[in-house]
């Protein structure tokens, strides 16, 4: 997702090469698990599509966020991520210095 970031293609990508591959993979998951990337009503067209998915990447990057050496928190850094594109990512990417809350 992070070489996405500025893309102005970046909805139409992020569906097929990021979200569907996470669907594969996981049985649990379902396309209506996640947003629509592509979605101009939920995450605005032109320079603004660009810049509110870019900023949802970039809520991501926070090196507080990196659970990679601690297994437990992976089910809990899964849940912010899907919590976050599924519950109020408009409003989170629109103020990109938000804080995340673990659900």
């Amino acid at each position: 997702m992070v070489a996405l970031k500025g893309d102005s293609d970046i909805g139409n990508k992020i569906n097929p090469q990021v979200i569907q591959p996470l669907i594969n993979a996981n049985s649990r998951l379902a396309r209506s698990d996640f947003p629509d990337f592509k979605d101009p009503n939920k995450l605005g067209e032109g320079s603004a599509k660009v810049e509110r998915r870019s900023n949802l990447i970039a809520i991501f990057q926070n090196p507080q966020l990196d659970f990679s050496k601690n297994r437990a928190s992976t089910m809990i850094s899964s849940a912010m991520f899907t919590n976050t594109l599924c519950g109020t990512f408009p409003a989170r990417a629109a103020r990109a210095r938000t804080v995340l809350y673990a659900v």
